[in-house]
């Protein structure tokens, strides 16, 4: 039965449609769950009551863009890993999420942060090497039903004490699972749901030093001059890095037998800009 109560009157009255903002006393049996559906009332006080909504369920995979490429060594702000999650049957918040970096003999990764949808969430912290390291997010991290955000993890390429990396190490991310953790809330059901319900990994990607390549310009051959020629180019070199980072050329040896030595003078090195590759060298 559904009671309603007139402000104005004082009086006690039976209800045929709640309207929004109406009080009302429900009448139901002492024991069981009721919910109420979105139909109307049938008239003289009864209501109809549907079927429990399905608790919210999270899926968690690895993003098909997360990065696979090697990270150079000391790098700054660095993507390590994306993963897609997807709420279904309600939205869904996140309170907290577990990061492990599982890195070379244990050494964790420095400034560790979560973004969701290209904003950061929660604060930074450091990585300790095979150890999950709880992110908290308030209500800052609502998953939509049925869409899909992006989730990634940026940290610095240095252990979780901001030593320097060796070329060759590796790490990886991935998003663990503790038993019973709870830590998302469906926002209808209020039902506690584990994001992620089973640990997910990323890439391993491996930390690498640059390498800077020096080799002889196929476009310039051998050349005959005129002994006594002035501004003559003697040589061509190309000099190629690494897809990892740039390379600050501070110091070039040229190499000149005793009797070139004797003879010229003069001798400069000029850099030549390649225009074809956005004008870096």
């Amino acid at each position: 039965t559904v009671i309603g109560y007139d402000n104005q009157t004082g009086v006690f009255k039976t209800v045929s449609s709640i309207l929004p903002g109406d009080a009302f006393w429900l009448g139901i049996p002492s024991s069981g769950s009721y919910y109420p559906s979105y139909s109307s009332s049938s008239g003289n006080g009864s209501a109809t009551f549907g079927a429990p909504q399905a608790s919210g369920t999270v899926s968690v995979t690895k993003a098909a863009n997360s990065p696979s490429s090697n990270v150079a060594v000391g790098a700054s702000n660095v993507k390590w890993a994306s993963f897609e999650m997807t709420a279904s049957n309600e939205d869904i918040k996140v309170d907290n999420l577990n990061v492990m970096a599982i890195t070379s003999a244990d050494r964790g990764l420095d400034n560790g942060k979560v973004f969701l949808n290209g904003v950061q969430v929660g604060s930074t912290k450091d990585l300790v090497g095979n150890t999950g390291i709880n992110f908290t997010f308030g209500s800052s991290f609502i998953l939509h039903k049925d869409t899909t955000a992006i989730i990634d993890i940026y940290a610095d390429a240095k252990t979780s004490t901001s030593a320097a990396y060796t070329s060759g190490e590796t790490a990886q991310i991935e998003l663990t699972n503790e038993s019973g953790l709870a830590n998302g809330t469906g926002q209808v059901t209020l039902s506690g749901i584990d994001v992620p319900n089973s640990a997910v990994a990323a890439n391993n990607i491996t930390v690498s030093a640059s390498s800077l390549t020096a080799a002889k310009y196929s476009g310039y051959g051998n050349q005959t001059m005129i002994a006594g020629a002035s501004n003559a180019k003697l040589g061509s070199f190309t000099l190629s890095v690494g897809s990892m980072e740039s390379a600050n050329v501070n110091t070039i040896t040229v190499a000149l037998s005793s009797d070139e030595a004797a003879t010229i003078t003069d001798l400069k090195l000029v850099e030549k800009k390649d225009e074809t590759k956005d004008g870096k060298t």
